[in-house]
């Protein structure tokens, strides 16, 4: 669900992990909705800019983890959150969230643990 980060001690969420936070809980908190049409380079692993954010959790502080999501809802990745959430949608250069693993990515990266067993 989640890795320890040695840099600061704190726990990272991992891609399976938000998708049972976003399963469970009817409004979860640290989340970030985006535009559809940039939601492949999101899912991919591309950052999600601030330009292209249309509502995020306004408790979400700087360097705190955020789900990313698509306009449905549907999870797209996961971050560090570089502005904070009262900030993204006003913002329309930058960097919002500094993606750490997309959702494409992590199941690449499932199918290649799978071959190495």
């Amino acid at each position: 669900m989640a890795t320890l980060r040695p840099k600061d001690g704190c726990l990272a969420l991992t891609t399976y992990g938000a998708s049972i936070i976003l399963s469970k809980i009817s409004k979860p908190p640290n989340t970030v909705a985006i535009q559809n049409d940039v939601s492949e380079a999101v899912r991919s692993g591309g950052d999600a800019f601030a330009k292209h954010v249309l509502r995020a959790d306004p408790e979400l502080r700087p360097a705190d983890e955020a789900i990313v999501t698509d306009e449905n809802g549907t999870l797209l990745g996961v971050g560090r959150a570089v502005l904070s959430g009262a900030e993204m949608p006003e913002f329309k250069r930058g960097v919002a969230v500094k993606l750490r693993r997309g959702v494409d990515e992590a199941i690449q990266k499932d199918d290649e643990d799978d071959e190495l067993l």
